[in-house]
């Protein structure tokens, strides 16, 4: 089987993947220190992955109400950050985030 990658990554298994760049952008985490030099994490710390779905190369992320804990000055930069990161990986086109099971507006 071939293993999935992204920058620093390697699994193979994509949701396992997927957890570990979440883990890698949450802040006090650790693996916060896997972020190139520059960059930092930016996911509220205690924030957690409830439920991911691939399907169709469209990655739904479910995430406790922790990700909320945001400023509104850096929620953009964190979306953003989710969402570079993650379309990195091959089988990621497009990300639907949502929060206790509600669609992120």
């Amino acid at each position: 089987m071939k293993k999935k990658k992204c920058q620093y990554f390697y699994s193979d298994n994509t949701d396992d993947l997927i957890k570990e760049v979440i883990e890698s952008l949450t802040i006090g985490s650790n693996k916060s220190n896997y972020i190139r030099e520059g960059f930092k994490a930016v996911i509220p710390e205690g924030t957690k992955v409830l439920d991911i779905k691939l399907e169709d190369s469209i990655l739904t992320i479910n995430f406790s109400k922790e990700l909320l804990n945001v400023s509104q000055d850096t929620e953009e930069k964190m979306l953003e950050a989710i969402i570079y990161s993650l379309t990195e990986i091959d089988s990621v086109k497009k990300i639907k985030i949502l929060v206790e099971g509600k669609s992120l507006t």
